[in-house]
């Protein structure tokens, strides 16, 4: 197998948002943070290793048929992510444990959820980008720069950036007010069980369904204008660990309670860098899942996975861990 593995070059280390996103919520997270481009580099290279190590150790707990060998080519010579490789390869498509579909996967969803935002018309010259620039920064205005009328708008963009927000004002700079509110949510639950149970099959697929249709009620009582929920299950010595983590797009007045068990965090100015970090930190890769117990990976992936079968009776349907809701369900 090691033999049929791609020796990738990797060429240049892009910086764009949809790059960063990847390496905030995948690569820091599993490799350790990283500063320059050289070490982004160096930490990818790792976790590539790291990944083939363990597609062929789960291909061995039985999360691949023994008989599917293309399908751990694939995955081990799944196209990195957080760097531009050559030779190109194909993506294996295995969302879930892959850390670079996992990435690309990532990449996407802040995407849908940064184009929510509202943006607006254009402001150029100079004196109206100093103005807005102290005014977002929560500055005074300098004194010796010139009043500015702006009219009330709901965004403006800077050098091609935007600024979400809206500003009011008559001569001045004088207040600046964001439409909405991003609310991030982070719950945690626990479900006692037996030490056998380990390896039921059937509990395990049991819990996740229940999971997903506890979050489909859940979903139904919050009037978020948009939602993003993402559900996590990793094995504790006292049971299954579940974690449920949300970002919600709320009017400024909609309250949303914080949980029993859990954090919530309200942003009323969510700017595009605290929109990043609060993408990042929601859809942060399971550790459990490239370094926890291969059994316990191996039948997890079974159970979320299902089974395709021409026959509707016998074919188990895929259960999403994650789903999107209102205006988060589509990019703009």
């Amino acid at each position: 197998m090691p033999g049929s593995d791609f020796d990738f070059e990797f060429r240049w280390v892009p910086n764009t948002y949809q790059a960063r996103i990847q390496r905030a919520a995948v690569l820091y997270p599993l490799m350790g943070m990283a500063r320059t481009a050289g070490e982004i580099s160096v930490k990818a290279r790792s976790l590539v290793r790291v990944w083939r190590a363990r597609a062929a150790v789960l291909a061995d707990a039985g999360w691949l048929p023994r008989a599917d060998r293309r399908g751990l080519v694939y995955a081990r010579n799944c196209t990195p992510a957080f760097v531009y490789a050559v030779p190109k390869s194909r993506p294996c498509n295995s969302r879930t444990i892959c850390p670079f579909c996992y990435a690309r996967w990532v990449r996407e969803i802040w995407m849908k959820i940064d184009g929510v935002f509202p943006y607006g018309r254009q402001v150029t010259g100079s004196e109206e980008y100093h103005t807005l620039r102290h005014a977002m920064l929560g500055r005074d205005v300098q004194n010796d720069l010139p009043a500015v009328h702006l009219p009330d708008v709901t965004d403006f963009y800077m050098d091609g950036r935007p600024l979400r927000s809206i500003v009011l004002d008559e001569d001045d700079v004088q207040e600046v007010r964001f439409p909405y509110h991003l609310v991030e949510i982070f719950r945690r639950e626990l479900a006692p069980f037996e030490r056998e149970d380990l390896s039921s099959s059937e509990l395990c697929r049991s819990l996740l369904e229940e999971i997903v249709e506890h979050r489909s009620r859940r979903m139904r009582y919050i009037h978020a204008l948009g939602s993003f929920v993402l559900t996590t299950v990793v094995p504790s010595p006292r049971g299954w660990k579940i974690r449920q983590r949300e970002l919600h797009q709320v009017d400024p007045g909609y309250v949303i309670k914080k949980p029993e068990h859990g954090r919530l965090f309200r942003h009323e100015r969510p700017t595009r860098r605290i929109v990043f970090h609060a993408v990042a930190h929601v859809c942060r890769y399971p550790k459990e899942l490239l370094y926890g117990d291969r059994d316990w990976v191996a039948l997890f992936l079974a159970c979320h996975r299902g089974r395709r079968d021409p026959d509707p009776a016998v074919a188990i349907p895929t259960i999403r861990l994650s789903a999107t809701y209102g205006t988060f369900r589509s990019r703009r």
